[in-house]
């Protein structure tokens, strides 16, 4: 392998060997290339250069070979373009819809300029002053989360793409939310006592002035 970094050209020399004798071998039948079932000879290489340091989002890089059999003409190849994605997505909570009596559905976007987005990462905080955690990881726009009695839920998702770029955000905001309430619990304070009783007889007796959270 040689490979000119002024004129970005990496070149291959690749030498028939007789397998006996290991001489250089012109003989077609122990030739380089495996021979595959059509009759004809397979081979590739691989190989990774980086990138240079400072190219802007959006930058195209082309590519392409040039293969020489022995003395026949070059042949060749379709140009392969790859282009720097360095722009991370967005990702939002479009919306929620409950099913079921203890799951909730979260409908996801995001949005991405060029490599798209391939997943989005859900994080939930089990009460307003409770530090947020990860629930999981989805390439779909739907998550599914089963949730208890008693929590107010907020939750906020990051997205990445397809290049690998996660979003990043400062402090997490809560893109959604889901307050659930213990069964009694009226006026939602957390706790099932003689204020929620109060609260639901003045509803059924039809009564006015029955403050929330009183």
């Amino acid at each position: 392998l040689k490979y000119d970094s002024i004129k970005g050209i990496a070149t291959w020399i690749m030498v028939a060997l007789d397998p006996m004798t290991m001489e250089e071998t012109d003989d077609v039948m122990r030739g380089l290339l495996p021979v595959n079932s059509i009759g004809d000879g397979e081979g590739s290489v691989s190989f990774r250069i980086k990138q240079k340091k400072g190219l802007p989002d959006g930058t195209v890089i082309p590519s392409k070979a040039s293969i020489v059999f022995d003395y026949e003409n070059a042949i060749e190849t379709p140009v392969w373009k790859n282009t720097i994605d360095a722009v991370a997505p967005v990702g939002c909570i479009d919306s929620t819809s409950l099913v079921k009596n203890d799951t909730l559905i979260l409908h996801l976007s995001g949005s991405d300029l060029a490599s798209g987005v391939w997943k989005y990462t859900i994080f939930v905080q089990d009460g307003t002053e409770a530090p947020w955690r990860e629930l999981g990881t989805t390439d779909s726009t739907a998550f599914e989360f089963a949730y208890l009695d008693g929590i107010d839920y907020g939750f906020c998702v990051l997205a990445t793409d397809s290049a690998g770029n996660v979003e990043f955000k400062e402090t997490f905001e809560r893109q959604a939310t889901l307050r659930t309430f213990i069964s009694g619990d009226a006026n939602g304070d957390e706790v099932v006592d003689a204020k929620d009783a109060v609260l639901v007889m003045s509803y059924y007796m039809g009564e006015d002035g029955v403050f929330l959270n009183a």
